[in-house]
């Protein structure tokens, strides 16, 4: 529950299937820390139902982790470097 309202905004991501790597995969700890978001599968493990969507807020000041799908800026030597070793 929330002691105040708050305004988010972002945008709201729907994943499409990877065949490669689509399965949820949790570690269930003090938290559940999952590999791919496939949401039927969240569904079952903690037996609700969300929505088939996520928000990516965008403007959350005060989160003290980095959002995951903010580009990482790689410059054209990082770039080369993986070239060569792919």
């Amino acid at each position: 529950k929330l002691d105040n309202s708050i305004f988010i905004t972002g945008r709201l991501y729907r994943k499409s299937t990877n065949p490669l790597s689509s399965e949820l995969m949790p570690e269930v700890g003090d938290v559940i820390r999952v590999q791919n978001l496939n949401i039927a599968q969240l569904n079952q493990l903690l037996n609700i139902e969300l929505m088939p969507a996520v928000l990516q807020p965008d403007n959350l000041t005060r989160w003290p982790y980095d959002f995951p799908w903010n580009p990482l800026p790689l410059n054209s030597a990082k770039h080369f470097g993986y070239s060569i070793q792919w």
